[in-house]
């Protein structure tokens, strides 16, 4: 409910700067995303023979906004999807980590190659790891950790607030392209416990979505000043 209401808003908004201005326009960006989360919980329950998720990630990421020519405030939304794989010992872990941000977001500070930009969200992020053995010959210790050759490990959705602040700078003087940097940081809102295939287990470590991040985007938009 949450999310359909800020949703609303942040779209209520943009009709209204539509009505005032030239009309809504639609920005697009792709680049690189660094993310970090806290998996220490999970690493110190799983046996050392198993791969450990990772903290620090980088990956793809997409986003797009929504905005009216002259207006500084916009909506943005936001998707990094996280796929990983890695192996010790002969297992196999694949790691998929999904986030989900919309952004209300405002441009404090507006010139005709160049903004700086502030926003604040809501998020979710889904997350799974999958542990897969690919030798026919175990040792006991992994035979016991994985007797099935597959354990599939995941979270239910973890809601985050996304704080953010960024600049963009205008590369090329015909072309709509520009060059965006953002940094900014995840609040957890709720805790979940690892379920093995979607069953609850005893003494599961649990985690939640906090952590900074950052990108280094293309961006396709016209924000600046004529």
């Amino acid at each position: 409910m949450l999310f359909v209401a800020f949703c609303a808003i942040s779209f209520a908004t943009q009709a209204k700067n539509e009505h005032q201005d030239a009309g809504l326009k639609i920005g697009l960006a792709a680049g690189a995303n660094f993310t970090s989360i806290n998996t220490d919980a999970f690493n110190a329950k799983i046996p050392a023979s198993l791969p450990s998720l990772k903290k620090n990630i980088v990956s793809m990421n997409g986003s797009f906004d929504l905005y009216s020519e002259g207006e500084p405030l916009y909506t943005n939304i936001n998707i990094a999807s996280i796929q990983r794989k890695s192996e010790q010992s002969g297992i196999r872990l694949e790691e998929s980590l999904v986030n989900l941000d919309i952004n209300l977001c405002y441009i404090p500070l507006l010139w005709k190659s160049r903004y700086v930009f502030g926003g604040l969200g809501l998020g979710q992020m889904t997350y799974t790891a999958s542990y897969f053995s690919d030798q026919p010959n175990l040792n006991f210790s992994t035979a016991a950790a994985i007797p099935t050759g597959e354990r599939n490990f995941r979270l239910k959705p973890l809601y985050y607030l996304n704080l953010k602040a960024g600049f963009v700078q205008s590369i090329s003087k015909k072309l709509p392209f520009s060059l965006g940097l953002e940094a900014g940081y995840r609040i957890g809102l709720n805790n979940r416990e690892w379920a093995l295939y979607g069953n609850s287990l005893n003494n599961s470590p649990s985690m939640n979505a906090s952590g900074p991040f950052a990108s280094l985007s293309i961006y396709v938009l016209d924000h600046f000043k004529k």
